[in-house]
């Protein structure tokens, strides 16, 4: 067995069934769930909620308010990441590859003015800034 075919039986293993048998989407909150996550830092090894490498979303929110939302697969940033103000308007959003960041990541203002931009290789290499990123 590979170790991400065990991986993959374990997440299966503790992950929650939808009614037609399939996982259901995992999602988990990095303040009401911390105990149970390891991020591995920077460059670090990969998300892991309960011991087991990381496939869903993770989010921040205060009460029902959006903060941060982020995807992962076999515990890498893969997917989509956005930022949002406290109040509600988007802050920033871009896509991550593998833990990587992937062409272009924009940021605003709270007025929702575009703010900057910052543009990525596909080897998460930043190649160009634009404007002012938060």
């Amino acid at each position: 067995m590979t170790r991400r075919e065990h991986d993959q039986e374990a997440r299966e293993a503790q992950s929650p069934q939808a009614s037609d048998g399939a996982p259901a989407h995992l999602r988990i909150d990095w303040k009401l769930d911390r105990d149970d996550i390891d991020d591995g830092g920077i460059d670090g090894p990969p998300l892991t909620y309960k011991g087991v490498p990381f496939t869903g979303e993770v989010v921040e929110a205060i009460g029902d308010q959006l903060l941060y939302q982020d995807f992962y697969v076999d515990g890498y940033a893969h997917g989509p990441t956005r930022s949002f103000w406290a109040d509600g308007p988007l802050m920033s959003e871009g896509l991550m590859i593998w833990g990587r960041c992937n062409g272009v990541f924009r940021s605003w203002n709270h007025e929702g003015t575009l703010a900057g931009e910052q543009v990525f290789d596909a080897e998460g290499d930043l190649i160009e800034v634009r404007g002012k990123p938060r």
